[in-house]
């Protein structure tokens, strides 16, 4: 069974091809190894401390994680949409989903830093004075 027939492709209409899709996805693939190091070289750092100190990195990851998959999500999507804008012969409306997701993304990510971030003018720990 053919999954698609090779001979009806032309090559001069594929928009990438196989050498710049790998440039394209090496990187990926290294920082997802190197999330997933990251991970376990903090466990290993704290296993000395206790396992209370391991519990803790390993809730840190987890969330860490899911983060990282949301946001994975996100982009698939964005480019399952672009995709089709772009096969369709629409780039208009590919770059309009593009810089709708970036703006998107970028909005998220930084809601979400200022909701966890204290008020300005709040002192950190280490900058109260201790009696």
């Amino acid at each position: 069974m053919k999954i698609y027939d090779k001979s009806r492709i032309i090559p001069e209409d594929v928009l990438f091809g196989n050498r710049t899709l790998f440039w394209l996805i090496f990187p990926i693939v290294i920082e997802q190894f190197l999330n997933s190091f990251m991970g376990m070289v903090d466990t290993m750092m704290v296993s000395t401390i206790g396992s209370g100190a391991i519990s803790a990195v390993s809730l840190v990851d987890s969330v860490n994680n899911l983060v990282i998959q949301i946001f994975s999500a996100m982009a698939s999507g964005a480019t399952i949409v672009c995709s089709q804008f772009i096969g369709s012969g629409n780039k208009k409306e590919s770059n309009r989903a593009a810089v709708f997701t970036v703006r998107f993304v970028n909005g998220k990510w930084l809601g979400n830093l200022i909701s966890v971030s204290p008020p300005a003018g709040t002192p950190t720990d280490s900058a109260r004075k201790l009696p």
